[in-house]
Order: structure tokens, then C-alpha cells, then sequence
């Protein structure tokens, strides 16, 4: 069984973006397309009425549903049920790199991280069991992002710089303690390496396509 929950038919080839469930399963975090500049964040409840997302005054507006418009936003995920870690980058053209988590019951928003100049943000993951995130932001050279440059970032401003890597994906452990964070650092389209990034220590090296590691053919 399927049912629509938000939709925008005028707005071809840029559906609303799917972020997260709650871990209860009754709320869904979504991004309703910006263009270029990224994303607007939303939460939906699940049992609500279809509903559809109309930009005609020149800002969204979700009718015929339950749904609550936050920030800008790239990517979204659920602290707990009355909680949402939301992290959004600005781009070549425009939007905002900020950071921040967005209370459902009391409907307050608190700004976590807000870098001043020409920062973004590639990606965040808000740490299990703790009150802070990991991010990724790319260090720039002639328009080019090279590495990516990883930190941990506490609720109180407190900022770690981890190292810098290659990396294209990032998580933490699923112990739920916040323990280790493991990042894929992509070196070639053919070979790829797990790293432990809070100790810098390889975990696992793994073909894309089969293979062994190291020449993966």
C-alpha cells in the first residue's frame, strides 16, 4: 500500500526529498527543493491527510495537511521522537551553511552552528547518545574542493577538528554511545577504505566491484 504525503506536481524533476522517520515511525522528516541553493526542512506526520506544496507566493506553503515548515536544509535526522537534527550549505549560487535541531512539542528551533564566510557543508551526522554532530566541509583551492576537513561540534560551541580525508560517507557506530565514527574515504572508483576517524585508524579496505583489496580486479 502506498499513499501520497506531500507533493508538488508543478514542480517538475524536483519531488520532496525523503530525510528520516521517527524512531516511533508517526513523523517524516522532508526537503521541499530550492533549486540550487538547496532545500526547505519539513516534518510531517504519517497518519495526516495527503497534502500538497505550493510555492505560488514565492516561499512554500504546505496545504490540506498537518505539516510544519523549519530552515533551510540539505539533510535531517531524528535525535528522538520530539526532536530533529537539521544541516543545510550554502553553494556556489546562495542558501545557508547553519546547523540545528528543532523541537516538535514545543516548536523551538536552536542554532547549533552558523560558520561565517565562504563555508559548506558536504556532510553531518548528529552523534547517538550525545548532544553534538560530526561534519565534513570541504577545504577550497581555486573552486575545487581536494579533502574534506571533519569535526565534532558539542551543543555548547565546543569544536574538534578530527583531520582531514577524501571522505564520501560518514556515520556513527550503532552501539549508540557516540564511540566511533566511521567515515568511507573514496581514493578511486575501484578501491575504498573504512576509517575509524575519531582514533584516524583504518578499519577495512574493500572493492566496489569484487576483487581483493588493494588491486581490486
Amino acid at each position: 500500500m502506498r499513499r501520497v504525503i506531500a507533493d508538488d506536481p508543478s514542480y517538475t524533476g524536483s519531488p520532496p526529498l525523503p530525510y528520516a522517520f521517527s524512531p516511533s515511525g508517526d513523523l517524516l522528516a522532508f526537503g521541499l527543493a530550492n533549486g540550487e541553493v538547496g532545500a526547505h526542512a519539513g516534518i510531517v506526520s504519517f497518519s495526516s491527510s495527503e497534502g500538497s506544496a505550493d510555492r505560488g507566493s514565492g516561499t512554500w506553503a504546505i496545504k490540506g495537511t498537518d505539516a510544519t515548515l523549519l530552515g533551510p536544509s540539505s539533510g535531517a535526522e531524528f535525535v528522538s521522537n520530539d526532536e530533529l537534527f537539521v544541516w543545510s550549505s550554502s553553494t556556489f549560487i546562495g542558501g545557508q551553511t547553519i546547523a540545528y535541531t528543532y523541537k516538535v512539542g514545543a516548536k523551538t528551533t536552536n542554532e547549533l552552528y552558523r560558520p561565517g564566510g565562504d563555508i559548506r557543508t558536504t556532510l553531518a551526522t548528529w552523534m547517538p547518545g550525545g548532544r553534538g554532530f560530526a561534519l565534513a566541509e570541504p577545504a577550497m583551492c581555486c573552486g575545487l574542493p581536494l579533502v574534506l576537513t571533519v569535526r565534532t561540534i558539542g551543543e555548547g560551541g565546543i569544536i574538534r577538528k578530527l583531520g582531514e580525508w577524501s571522505v564520501i560517507d560518514m556515520w556513527w557506530s550503532g552501539s549508540g554511545n557516540g564511540a566511533k565514527l566511521y567515515g568511507i574515504l573514496g581514493g578511486d572508483d575501484s578501491n575504498a577504505t573504512v576509517v575509524d576517524l575519531l582514533a584516524n585508524k583504518t578499519v577495512m579496505q574493500f572493492c566496489w566491484r569484487g576483487g581483493s583489496p588493494g588491486s581490486c580486479t
